[in-house]
């Protein structure tokens, strides 16, 4: 019998803005002066543009050699591209990149998802057919707030009337449930009553399939950050979060994991499931993070982030924060020559032949991370699933410390085996290696406090 091909899920990072806002503390480079391919209008004969192709083809195929299992055995459900700000690329580039994934990856019979961040200065009717031409199948536009002076606040380039029509555009190109909207609250300015008239405008008027909901948070060494220290004030963000909740519920909108609704299961983000499931995904790009754990070979390839292409730019608190057109040319060039993100490679990693205490933290960090992943979302796990696959084994407390949270609410609670979307990746049943179901569901009150209450789940796992 033919192994079963594993999901996979492929993130492509573009680094690229051309403006930073104030909140941002992602991996991204400003650009004035810009070439061709970054303006949108580079064609395949652009010499730079190919090489843009050519730095994120190097960087796919080394990581595909990392891959514990051959490629051959993955089954390519979903690509996303993120920044930066990606739906600056070129139409043509993104193509290519499409293109790129499906040779190492070909499709299967299943759809792939393929997902562009977009934010709405970025979209006309002419680049949304483009877009769709070039494979992408859903967008997430970066809506973030619908009132002028918020916008202005954030840094963004958009204005809240263009950010409603180009939705609406979007809807009509890609249909409804191939639009994704990102909200954020708890903005400096924003009033309680006003986030709530705005979030209702929103669902009321484009009635969006999936949404992503946002708590502003500030990040050290953000513009952001800087005004807090100078005085600027952010609201508490308790109050906005749990009427989001409310209001979400009130349109029909399921919230499915901590930050994200969406109207049916059949419109979740595929991609992001991926993540929080705890499928293998790779990522290209200056910025992306990539982690495969190969569990029936007992190896692990744990996750690493590019350190590289942090260039030397002016200060974003400067007069004129931008990153010339030589400092971009640089940083294409660190990235084509693989001595950037590619710079160190994770080796290949066998428990066998490492030292028992890095083991013991290797485990420790995997579980934690598994864990963490699935608590974010309400759909069901079993804990002895994640023991049995991770060589590991439930405490004799387990099975108290669970009725408890089960009886505290936060969590539901079954010894009865079920099938669960993280089990479907593995073929050794848990009943061959002696561990007693545990299955796991968050619920609503058990997701509000999910970081928590990840942390007690997974000290219930002896490594």
């Amino acid at each position: 019998m033919a192994a079963k091909a594993r999901a996979l899920a492929v993130y492509v990072h573009w680094p690229f803005c051309s403006r930073i806002c104030t909140y941002c503390d992602f991996v991204k480079y400003p650009a004035i002066k810009q070439p061709a391919w970054f303006r949108g209008a580079g064609r395949g004969a652009d010499p730079t543009h190919d090489e843009v192709l050519q730095a994120y083809r190097r960087q796919l195929t080394q990581l595909v050699q990392q891959l514990p299992s051959p490629n051959t055995q993955r089954q390519l459900t979903s690509l996303y591209f993120g920044g930066g700000t990606p739906s600056l690329m070129s139409p043509s580039l993104l193509r290519r990149l499409v293109d790129l994934v499906y040779t190492m990856f070909p499709p299967s019979s299943h759809p792939v998802e393929i997902t562009l961040e977009a934010n709405p200065d970025n979209i006309t009717r002419d680049t949304l057919a483009r877009w769709q031409t070039a494979g992408i199948n859903r967008l997430s536009i970066g809506v973030q707030a619908i009132r002028d002076p918020l916008l202005q606040a954030l840094g963004r380039q958009h204005s809240a009337e263009v950010a409603l029509r180009v939705v609406k555009q979007a809807q009509d190109v890609f249909g409804s449930t191939g639009v994704s909207l990102d909200l954020m609250f708890g903005l400096p300015g924003q009033a309680l009553d006003d986030w709530c008239t705005d979030l209702d405008h929103v669902l009321t008027e484009l009635k969006p399939a999936h949404m992503s909901i946002y708590e502003l948070t500030v990040k050290r060494g953000t513009i952001l950050y800087h005004q807090t220290k100078l005085g600027l004030k952010v609201p508490d963000p308790d109050d906005y979060y749990f009427a989001t909740q409310d209001i979400c519920s009130a349109h029909g909108l399921e919230r499915y994991e901590v930050s994200n609704y969406a109207q049916s299961p059949t419109m979740f983000s595929r991609h992001n499931m991926a993540y929080w499931r705890g499928t293998d995904y790779l990522g290209i790009g200056p910025g992306a993070v990539t982690s495969t754990i190969d569990l029936v070979s007992r190896q692990l390839v744990l996750c690493y982030q590019a350190k590289s292409m942090y260039l030397a730019v002016p200060s974003p608190f400067k007069r004129q924060p931008v990153l010339r057109y030589q400092q971009v040319h640089t940083c294409l060039l660190t990235l084509r020559d693989g001595d950037g993100c590619m710079a160190t490679l994770r080796q290949r990693w066998r428990l066998d032949g490492m030292d028992q205490a890095l083991i013991k933290r290797t485990m420790e960090e995997a579980v934690t991370d598994i864990v963490a992943f699935l608590c974010r979302t309400r759909e069901p796990f079993d804990l002895a699933q994640v023991a049995a696959h991770f060589g590991v084994s439930l405490q004799p407390k387990a099975r108290k410390e669970l009725q408890q949270l089960a009886q505290a609410g936060l969590l539901e609670y079954s010894e009865k085996i079920q099938p669960t979307a993280w089990a479907s990746r593995f073929n050794q049943p848990i009943t061959e290696a002696g561990h007693l179901p545990a299955s796991i569901r968050l619920t609503g009150k058990g997701l509000d406090v999910c970081n928590r209450l990840s942390t007690t789940v997974a000290e219930l796992l002896l490594v």
